[in-house]
């Protein structure tokens, strides 16, 4: 295992320092680096802070209402590792444009999601889960007698959330934060068909149509150097967060909250989730699957109707 780390990282060393002095300062100190660099911890915030919004309610949601014993629902919020952020991103490709899928419903051209917020959808739909999944686990082993002792002192239970159980799920954040973070540092594919240049993007560039091996290989350098950051930054807030229970399992389980009125709205929620992450790619790719066959069907039939 060692090796295959190993080996890849002297070849960026080699192909890096292989040029002289002057022309390695020029590559070095260039001005897109900062662009870059801005674009790549733009997006991964953002794809951070995306996935948060979905995973979080939906955790609680599945851990602390009677949502939680619908088990086909808690699902939702996995399914969506199964799609590839490629594949959610010709999704979104083709839903808008001028002969996207929805143009050719409503007949009114819509326009076609790229670039930053194209990456950042198609990236947050099919990342969020790694968040959603920690955030529920975890959830579900905390101590009720800390809520409990809490709401005993006359807390609100929006006080409650955010300062009894919210600490104690920040290693769940941090660990699931850190695959999201990595997900995105390494994505290739989707930042290339939205056409947002990111460290990944700049390096596939250099090497398939400039050429430029050590150029290439710095830009992968300046991500390594990137990635280890984000992991020595997770390995230190992870060393300070720690979570005291009374038990190394609870005594008890959380009495769920029964959603009533707002209970509609909820599964709103859990629904355009599951539309978003899974409903998209599905209706998008069997869409343009139906409209390739029947192009191809209408060739053939044409074909054979001029040899007749």
């Amino acid at each position: 295992m060692a090796v295959g780390v190993i080996i890849p990282l002297l070849y960026l060393v080699i192909r890096a320092f292989e040029v002289d002095a002057q022309t390695l300062y020029t590559i070095v100190f260039r001005q897109r680096h900062l662009e870059l660099l801005a674009n790549t911890l733009g997006l991964t915030l953002g794809v951070l802070i995306f996935d948060l919004i979905l995973a979080l309610p939906l955790a609680w949601i599945f851990s602390r209402t009677n949502f939680a014993s619908m088990r086909s629902l808690v699902l939702i919020g996995a399914l969506p590792l199964a799609v590839p952020a490629y594949v959610m991103a010709y999704a979104l490709l083709g839903l808008g444009g001028t002969d996207g899928m929805l143009a050719q419903f409503t007949g009114t051209p819509i326009p076609r999601i790229s670039g930053y917020f194209g990456a950042l959808l198609a990236l947050g739909l099919t990342t969020f889960p790694y968040l959603y999944l920690n955030l529920l686990a975890a959830m579900n082993k905390l101590d009720p007698s800390l809520e409990e002792a809490a709401r005993s002192l006359g807390h609100h239970p929006a006080v409650i959330f955010v300062r009894v159980v919210l600490p104690q799920l920040k290693p769940a954040f941090l660990a699931g934060g850190l695959l999201v973070v990595l997900h995105v540092l390494g994505d290739f594919g989707t930042v290339s068909l939205m056409r947002y240049e990111t460290f990944s993007y700049a390096v596939y560039l250099q090497y398939a149509a400039a050429f430029d091996r050590t150029y290439a290989a710095w830009l992968a350098l300046w991500l390594l150097v990137i990635t280890g950051t984000f992991l020595f930054l997770e390995s230190r807030m992870l060393r300070n967060a720690r979570i005291l229970r009374t038990a190394a399992r609870p005594s008890r389980h959380y009495t769920l909250l029964q959603l009533r009125w707002t209970a509609p709205w909820v599964f709103i929620f859990v629904a355009a989730v599951g539309l978003a992450g899974i409903g998209a790619p599905l209706i998008s790719a069997s869409y343009w699957l139906l409209f390739s066959l029947a192009f191809w069907l209408l060739y053939a039939g044409l074909e054979v109707f001029a040899g007749m």
